[in-house]
C-alpha cells in the first residue's frame, strides 16, 4: 500500500485531509490543550520486533506551561510511553522529544532534544528579547540577541550596521548575516563592525581604511568574509575600543592575527606599515586582547601581560614615552594576583587580578604626569565578600578644566553593582561613583561618551545606556533603559518590556527511530 501523503501547515505536519491542530488557551499561567491526532508511523514502515505497522500519536498528554520570573517558561508533558499505541507495541524507551520555539514568521529555533519530558526556556516571560553580548563603538552599538542575530543602532553613515544601508537610527536594525549563520561574538570600532560566526568565520563591515581585512579600503554596507590561510581557525575576537582602526583576532593556538592601521606600531610586527590582509604576530600566544586607538594590551596564555603600540603616555609599561613596535612583557608587581582581565584605555592600561585589585599605568591621574609602573588603584570599602569582577575602559573624557581629563574606567562588582571612576570637582579629585546599583550587571562596554551595561533585570531587555556630559559628570538624563529602542521584530509592551512582535508558540516533536510526529504545538 502506498504511504499516505504529508503536507505542512504552518508549524505542524499532518496527513493529507487530516490537519493537526492544537489550540491552547493560557489562563492564569495554566495551559489547557484539546485532543488532536496526526500520522506518525505509516503502513509502509515498521520496527522489527515491535510490529509497528501503523499508529497515530495523540497530542502530548497533559501538556503544561508555567512561567517564573526567575527562570522563564517551563514546558512539561507526560511520557509518550504511557499512550495506548506505545503500550500495544511494547515501546518502553527510545523516544526522544524536540522542543522548538516559533515567533511569528521568523525562523524557528530548536531549544531541546532529548528524553526528558520537561524543558525550561529561560527566555523571560517567554517573550522578552534578551541580549547575550553587547559592544559599544565610537558612534554605534552592536548587540547579539539570544537567537544569535546581530542588532545595530546609532551612527550608520559608513555602513557600520551591516544592513545594506547608510541610514542612522536609534532603533536597532538587524545585520544581514550569511544564510543560516548566527553570531557568537562581536566587536565595534570607529564606524565599523566585526563578528565571529558559529561556523568559525570572521566577517567585517563599515568604514574601511584596511581594518576590514578584505584586501582593499572600500567601505562596506554588508558583512564581508575575512580570509585566513588553510588550517587557521579563529576562536575569538580582540576587544576593539574607541577610535581604533586596527583589528585583532585569536586563533585556535592562541596566535594573534591583525590588520589595518599601523601608524604607531599597533600591528606588533616591528614596522609601521599598514596592511589590508590578516598577518600573524610572531612568537606570541594570548588568551585575551584589548585595543584602543593605537595601544594594545594582551593577556598571555601563561597569565603574563603584553603591551605594544602607542607608548607616548607610558601606557606600554616599558618605562618609556615612545611607541613599541613589537609586544613587550610588562613586569607586574609581586603583590599582584593572577591576571583575570586586561583592558586598553588608549593612553593608559588596566589589569584586573584574581584578588579584585585594579592595576593601572600610563595617564591615570587627573592633571598629573603619567605613571610608568603598574599601580594599584584604591577602591571604596566594599561589603564583605564583594570585589571587582570586571573592568571596562574607554577614551579619556574631558572636564570643564582643560588641564584635566577622566580615565574612563568602569568596574563591575561581584554583587552586580558598578563603580565609575570619575572626578569630584574641577580640582581633579578622584573618586568612585556607585551607579546602576540594584541591577545585576553581567557585561560592560565603553565606546565614546556612551557606556553600555548588560544586566539580568527581568523587566527590560537587559541593556542599560548612559552618557558622560562635557563637564565629565554623568548626564542629567541619567539611565535610559533599552525598551525605549526595541528591535524591529519586537514591540514595546505596556509594562515597558520588549515583546515579540508576533505570536509566540512552542512545538513538541516526538520521535521514535526514523519517524517523527510533527503534530503538536503550544500557543502562548
Amino acid at each position: 500500500m502506498r504511504p499516505p501523503t504529508h503536507r505542512r501547515f504552518g508549524l505542524f505536519t499532518a496527513r493529507k485531509l487530516l490537519a493537526t491542530t492544537l489550540i491552547v488557551v493560557a489562563v492564569a499561567g495554566v495551559i489547557f490543550p484539546t485532543s488532536a491526532t496526526g500520522a506518525w508511523f505509516t503502513d509502509a514502515k515498521s520496527v522489527p520486533g515491535n510490529s509497528l505497522t501503523s499508529a497515530t500519536l495523540d497530542a502530548p498528554p497533559n501538556f503544561r506551561n508555567t512561567w517564573s520570573s526567575s527562570s522563564g517558561n517551563t514546558l512539561s508533558w507526560d511520557s509518550a510511553t504511557s499512550q495506548a499505541w506505545a503500550t500495544a507495541n511494547n515501546v518502553t524507551s527510545g523516544i526522544t522529544y524536540r522542543v522548538t520555539r516559533h515567533v511569528g514568521s521568523y525562523p524557528a529555533k530548536d531549544l531541546y532534544t532529548g528524553s526528558d519530558t520537561s524543558f525550561t526556556d529561560p527566555n523571560p516571560r517567554g517573550r522578552n528579547l534578551r541580549y547575550s553580548q553587547v559592544s559599544a563603538g565610537q558612534k554605534h552599538t552592536l548587540a547579539i540577541d539570544e537567537n544569535g542575530y546581530i542588532w545595530a543602532w546609532g551612527y550608520n553613515g559608513k555602513g557600520a550596521f551591516g544592513d545594506g544601508t547608510t541610514t542612522s537610527t536609534d532603533t536597532p536594525q538587524k545585520t544581514v548575516l550569511p544564510t543560516g549563520r548566527t553570531a557568537i561574538q562581536i566587536a565595534t570600532g570607529n564606524m565599523w563592525s566585526a563578528a565571529l560566526l558559529d561556523d568559525g568565520t570572521v566577517w567585517t563591515w563599515g568604514y574601511n581604511v584596511g581594518n576590514l581585512g578584505i584586501g582593499n579600503t572600500d567601505n562596506q554596507v554588508l558583512p564581508q568574509l575575512v580570509e585566513f590561510p588553510n588550517g587557521v581557525r579563529i576562536t575569538s575576537l580582540g576587544q576593539i575600543l574607541g577610535d581604533s582602526q586596527t583589528m585583532f583576532v585569536i586563533d585556535q593556538n592562541g596566535a594573534v592575527w591583525d590588520w589595518g592601521m599601523n601608524d604607531r606600531g599597533q600591528l606588533g610586527d616591528g614596522s609601521t606599515n599598514n596592511t589590508t590582509r590578516p598577518h600573524v604576530i610572531p612568537d606570541l600566544r594570548v588568551r585575551y586582547l584589548s585595543s584602543m586607538g593605537a595601544h594594545v594590551i594582551a593577556e598571555g596564555t601563561d597569565g603574563s601581560v603584553w603591551s605594544w603600540g602607542d607608548g607616548s603616555d607610558g601606557q606600554v609599561g616599558d618605562h618609556r614615552y615612545q611607541q613599541r613596535l613589537t609586544p613587550y612583557r610588562v613586569a607586574m608587581p609581586s603583590a599582584a594576583g593572577r591576571v583575570e582581565q586586561v583592558s586598553s584605555g588608549g593612553t593608559y592600561s588596566v589589569v584586573l587580578d584574581s584578588n579584585g585589585a585594579i592595576w593601572m599605568w600610563g595617564s591615570i591621574k587627573v592633571g598629573a604626569s603619567s605613571q610608568l609602573d603598574p599601580t594599584a588603584i584604591s577602591t571604596p570599602r566594599l561589603p564583605s565578600g564583594v570585589q571587582a569582577a570586571q573592568v571596562a575602559t574607554g577614551p579619556d573624557m574631558p572636564t570643564a578644566n582643560p588641564s584635566y581629563f577622566i580615565p574612563s574606567v568602569l568596574i563591575g562588582l561581584s554583587n552586580g553593582a558598578m563603580l565609575q571612576y570619575d572626578i569630584d570637582d574641577d580640582n581633579g579629585v578622584l573618586r568612585y561613583n556607585l551607579v546602576l546599583d540594584g541591577h545585576f550587571i553581567t557585561e560592560l562596554s565603553v565606546g565614546g561618551a556612551e557606556r553600555v551595561a548588560r544586566t539580568t533585570d527581568q523587566s527590560t531587555s537587559g541593556l542599560n545606556f548612559w552618557t558622560i556630559s562635557s563637564s565629565g559628570k554623568q548626564s542629567d538624563a541619567g539611565v535610559v533603559w533599552s525598551p525605549v529602542i526595541c528591535p524591529y521584530m519586537t514591540r514595546k509592551a505596556s509594562d515597558g518590556s520588549c515583546v515579540w512582535d508576533g505570536q509566540l508558540s512552542y512545538s513538541v516533536d516526538y520521535q521514535y527511530g526514523p519517524w517523527r510526529s510533527d503534530c503538536s504545538g503550544l500557543v502562548l
